[in-house]
């Protein structure tokens, strides 16, 4: 079933009931939301799915009939917030059975996407900017495509990207927390900083060296690995039991390791 709401009476409820224990009802609904269209980035928290679907004519929420007036969604400084009401308590084991799922229609303008809590982000479409950040935390997830000038991705606390096709000039990776990035694609330069097991490498285990580099610089530390072609320049410290495996022709002459460390070369 799916009907119309109005955001601000959402938002209302939120504020309203901030403090309330909630106990699920086991039903999901879908519903209509006016939501506010001009945003140029999202901010996501509470395990909250957001997509940006082509098949998606108009915002919709999925959601446990007790849990959808909980969910807040403003804009505020061109960054469309999609959250819980703070303070909310579920019964029992409700949130391992809470799904809030957020449809928007698609779109390439996406400037920023950072997503905390265990919060998901998917997209139907590449993000087409000349900037683009991604920050994820708490175990979070982004599935898409990025084609920008400048790439910054920061993930930690066992956050996962997954990128099938990313082309930039310049990028910088900051992974920490066993994180994971799962690259398809290519950049110009890249500087890198890997710790706490973090591991950065090709979309999947046939595609290891699906990302390739034209030069790297950075860290790696704490067992962490990355994996890349390159026949460029490759300058990075690497420390504590790191990996850095790459394929191509580079010179890794201005690298160094420490700690049981390895720079391992593959040919084509």
């Amino acid at each position: 079933m799916k009907r119309y709401l109005w955001l601000p009476v959402l938002m209302l409820a939120g504020i309203l009931c901030s403090c309330s224990k909630v106990e699920l009802a086991g039903i999901t609904d879908v519903v209509y939301i006016d939501t506010p269209m001009s945003y140029t980035g999202l901010e996501v928290g509470s395990a909250i799915e957001v997509r940006l679907s082509e098949d998606c004519t108009a915002p919709q929420l999925e959601a446990d009939v007790n849990l959808i007036p909980y969910v807040e969604i403003y804009e505020r400084k061109g960054i469309l917030n999609i959250e819980l009401a703070n303070g909310l308590k579920l019964q029992g084991d409700g949130w391992n059975a809470a799904k809030v799922v957020v449809s928007l229609p698609a779109r390439s303008d996406i400037r920023s996407v950072s997503l905390s809590g265990a919060s998901t982000f998917v997209s139907d479409l590449p993000v087409e900017e000349e900037k683009f950040s991604l920050t994820l935390s708490g175990a979070s997830r982004f599935a898409g495509s990025v084609n920008a000038e400048s790439v910054d991705i920061d993930l930690s606390g066992a956050s996962m990207m997954e990128c099938g096709y990313i082309r930039s000039d310049r990028m910088n990776i900051e992974l920490s927390g066993a994180s994971l990035a799962r690259l398809s694609g290519r950049t110009s330069f890249c500087e890198i900083d890997l710790s706490g097991a973090s591991s950065l490498s090709g979309i999947s285990e046939l595609q290891k060296y699906s990302f390739r580099v034209d030069e790297c610089t950075g860290e790696l530390s704490g067992a962490s690995s990355a994996m890349f072609v390159c026949d460029g320049r490759i300058t990075c410290s690497l420390s504590g039991a790191s990996l850095l495996s790459y394929m191509g022709d580079a010179d890794t002459s201005g690298s160094y390791t420490s700690g049981g460390s390895e720079i391992v070369g593959c040919s084509y």
